[in-house]
C-alpha cells in the first residue's frame, strides 16, 4: 500500500509457491525489503515488484523474523527456527551466528537502545550477546520451566517478553519476575514498541490486545481490544494508530484502539458454497490455492451437508 492502506496491490512475484511470509523488513532505501518465509529469506530491490533469494543455501530455513541494528542499516540479523543468521551488507550475504544457542528456536530479536546488546527470545529462554552475536549468554534467570519466550521488546526502564506462560518483566537485564494481574499465565505474543515511545507497548493475549505506557509495570486491555479474533501481526505508527494483521484481514485504528475500521481493498477473499460435494470442494479450493494472485481467505460456506462435506472442509484448513 502507498496510500496508508486505503488501497493494496500485489507484489509477491518471485517469492516461493508456499505463501506464508512471517516476516518483512523494509531498509534505508524504501525500495529495497527482505521477506522470511519457510523457505529462506527473499529480497527486493523494486519495491516488490519482483523477489529472489538471497541464497540457496538457506531454503532449509523457517525464518521467524527479522531486525536492523538501530545504529548500523547494514547490519540485518534474522531469527530462524535453527539458529540466527547476520547479514552485514543490507541482506546480500549471510551468516550463521547462533552457535551458542543450542540450535534453539528462535522466535524474537530486539536491540538495546545504544545498540551495543542484542537479545534474542527462544525456546530455550532469553540470550544476549554484546559483540553482534559472535557469543551469546543466557539470561533467563527468574523464568519458571516450559515458559517458552515467544517475543521480546526493549523499554526505557528494561526488557518485557511474552511467553507461553505469560509477560515478564526485567529491570537488569538478568533476572525476570511475571506480570501479574488479568494477564499471568496468559499466551502472549507478540509484543510490539510504539517507536516514538518505547515504554508504550501493545501485547496480543487471549483476551485481545493490551497495552503499557509506563513500560510493563501496568497493563489494561485497549477500549476495543479485538477480543475472540486472531491477531498474527501488529505495527504501531504513532501514538494513536495501530494496524493489526487479522483473520479478517488488515483492520486500523486511528483513536488508540477504540475503534477499528478494515483496510482491505485490493486484498481478496474468496468464498466457496457447497452441499454434499466433497471432491468438487477440494478441486475448487486447490484451484484456488494454485492461482498466481493468492486471496487473502477461503470462506467455505457449508449448506448443511449430510455427508463427509464437513470433514473435508475441516481437513482443508491445513492447506
Amino acid at each position: 500500500t502507498r496510500d496508508d492502506g486505503a488501497r493494496w496491490s500485489f507484489v509477491s512475484q518471485g517469492l516461493p509457491d508456499d505463501p506464508v511470509i512471517t516476516a518483512l523488513l523494509v531498509l534505508r532505501d524504501a525500495n529495497v525489503a527482505l521477506a522470511g518465509t519457510h523457505l529462506g529469506i527473499y529480497h527486493t530491490r523494486d519495491a516488490g515488484k519482483s523477489w529472489t533469494s538471497v541464497d540457496p543455501r538457506l531454503a532449509n530455513q523457517i525464518i521467524h523474523t527479522l531486525g536492523v541494528d538501530p545504529k548500523n542499516p547494514s547490519v540485518v540479523y534474522a531469527a530462524t527456527a535453527l539458529t540466527i543468521l547476520r547479514s552485514d551488507d543490507a541482506g546480500e550475504t549471510w551468516n550463521e551466528i547462533g552457535g551458542d544457542l543450542k540450535s534453539a528456536r528462535v522466535w524474537a530479536l530486539a536491540f538495546s537502545s545504544d545498540a551495543t546488546t542484542v537479545y534474542a527470545a527462544t525456546d530455550a529462554g532469553v540470550y544476549a550477546s554484546r559483540d553482534r552475536g559472535t557469543r551469546w549468554q543466557s539470561i533467563s534467570d527468574g523464568l519458571p520451566q516450559g515458559a517458552r519466550p515467544q517475543s521480546i521488546v526493549t523499554t526505557k526502564r528494561g526488557l518485557l517478553i511474552g511467553t507461553t506462560h505469560g509477560i515478564y518483566r526485567s529491570d537488569d537485564g538478568k533476572t525476570w519476575s511475571a506480570v501479574g494481574g488479568g494477564l499471568a499465565q496468559a499466551f502472549a505474543r507478540p509484543l510490539v514498541n510504539d517507536p516514538q515511545d518505547p515504554n508504550r507497548v501493545l501485547a496480543v493475549l487471549p483476551q485481545g490486545l493490551a497495552k503499557t505506557t509506563d513500560g510493563g509495570i501496568t497493563w489494561n486491555l485497549l477500549p476495543n481490544p479485538l477480543r475472540g479474533l486472531s491477531i498474527y501481526a501488529l505495527a504501531v505508527r504513532d501514538q494513536n494508530i495501530i494496524y493489526a494483521g487479522t483473520a479478517r484481514g488488515i483492520l486500523k485504528s486511528s483513536d488508540d484502539g477504540a475503534t477499528w475500521q478494515t483496510i482491505n481493498q485490493g486484498v481478496v477473499s474468496t468464498i466457496i458454497p457447497v452441499y454434499n460435494r466433497p471432491q468438487q470442494l477440494v478441486e475448487a479450493v486447490m484451484s484456488v490455492i494454485e492461482q498466481d494472485y493468492r486471496p487473502i481467505e477461503i470462506i467455505i460456506v457449508d449448506d448443511g451437508s449430510t455427508d463427509e462435506t464437513h470433514s473435508v472442509a475441516m481437513d482443508l484448513q491445513g492447506r
